[in-house]
């Protein structure tokens, strides 16, 4: 019996992904393959909207809003993409779904965003008072100015 869905690694590559689905049942469709190849290559988290602003530069490619939008909860269900909240935007942003645990530092001047990576003490740390609580998720983003809005 298959999976229900792709455990992440590290040095996974995009290649690996679509073929890891393929093998799966699912088919790969252009839609797919654009979202997917877009994560893999962003510097940040990307929104749908920078997804749909990128569509114009694929050759002979054009899905509708509502196409990537279910492509993007199907890689989420998959567990290859996760979603992200930021407070200062109210469109959800997707980033490909690793096995480094990190946060973001965000940008108020520029909204650069930039992964961090912070050790599993502080949740520990926190956790470590809260009585009969399991913790399954959490996100915490960092907001201020880089140094070229500074």
């Amino acid at each position: 019996m298959q999976p229900s869905c792709i455990s992440i690694s590290n040095n996974m590559n995009l290649k690996d992904i679509l073929e890891n689905l393929k093998e799966r049942g699912f088919r790969i469709t252009k839609s797919r393959k654009f979202i997917l190849n877009q994560l893999f290559n962003a510097q940040k988290p990307l929104s749908p909207f920078d997804l749909l602003n990128n569509i114009g530069k694929e050759e002979n490619f054009y899905p509708n809003k509502t196409t990537i939008y279910r492509e993007l909860n199907f890689l989420e269900k998959q567990k290859i993409i996760k979603e992200i909240h930021l407070e200062t935007e109210k469109e959800k942003r997707y980033e490909i779904e690793n096995e480094t645990h990190h946060h973001h530092v965000v940008c108020r001047g520029c909204d650069k965003i930039e992964d961090v990576e912070i050790g599993n003490e502080l949740e520990k740390k926190i956790l470590g008072k809260v009585k009969n609580f399991a913790s399954l998720d959490h996100s915490l983003e960092f907001y201020g100015m880089c140094n070229s809005c500074r």
